[in-house]
């Protein structure tokens, strides 16, 4: 604030303002910096302990694999530049089983050889394995599978006003216009706006669209059925569930 009382905001946060006239009157106000800024690949995010950091990857950048199935993988790779983790999605998916931040470290952690085989580069890879990928790289997490809603948005909520980002699965519902999926889709929700819309990073094809939680968990995010405990989505019933990262 100069001295002609003129308030620039120059970034993400808080300022509380306290003016005092001569005569001793006073008066206070709060004025909010922007809730988040993107810009050049990146999104900041004011969170209460300070601006989070995303790279906005795309997974449509890295080949025809990424485009059919690197919505996971992508996802990953952008929780993990927040806690200062620089693996791209290709990092990701082609490192070699002897590095711990690799797609194929973690399937062979899991066990599922046979399973790998046949499936390896022909199927996204399920939430479980985004979660072992992530705890790999030493990012704590925990992945949810079955839900109710109440108790969903509950815990999301919460999550993601700490300033901890969560990963979902969306489904290919429309509701008042909105897709939020081509087919079941991995995205990244970091925040919360003023209006409670959620704020999010999508690795796809799809637009950003303004969206409320409650209406996401209602219309476009399901709970997984069926055998979920796979490394590869085989079928939409195995898709659903979210993961909150620490």
């Amino acid at each position: 604030m100069n001295q002609s009382g003129k308030v620039t905001i120059h970034g993400l946060g808080t300022a509380r303002i306290t003016v005092k006239t001569p005569n001793g009157k006073k008066a206070v106000c709060k004025v909010k910096g922007i809730r988040y800024i993107r810009a050049n690949g990146k999104l900041s995010i004011a969170t209460p302990k300070g601006v989070k950091k995303y790279t906005i990857y795309s997974q449509h950048k890295y080949g025809p694999y990424y485009t059919s199935y690197g919505c996971v993988t992508t996802a990953v790779a952008i929780v993990a530049s927040s806690y200062g983790k620089s693996y791209t999605p290709r990092d990701i998916h082609t490192g070699s089983e002897g590095k711990k931040y690799s797609e194929r470290y973690a399937l062979k952690k899991m066990k599922k050889t046979s399973e790998l085989r046949k499936y390896y580069n022909r199927a996204a890879l399920s939430l479980r394995t985004a979660s072992k990928i992530l705890s790999n790289m030493g990012i704590k997490n925990r992945a949810v599978y079955k839900f109710n809603r109440s108790k969903a948005e509950k815990e999301i909520r919460a999550h993601l006003k700490q300033g901890k980002p969560v990963i979902i699965k969306a489904n290919t519902n429309r509701y008042n216009g909105i897709r939020l999926a081509n087919v079941h889709h991995a995205i990244v929700l970091v925040g919360l706006d003023s209006r409670d819309q959620i704020i999010y990073v999508n690795p796809g094809w799809v637009q950003n669209y303004k969206i409320k939680l409650s209406t996401l968990l209602r219309h476009h995010m399901p709970p997984a059925q069926g055998n979920y405990m796979t490394p590869y989505v085989l079928n939409i019933s195995t898709a659903g569930g979210y993961i909150l990262v620490e």
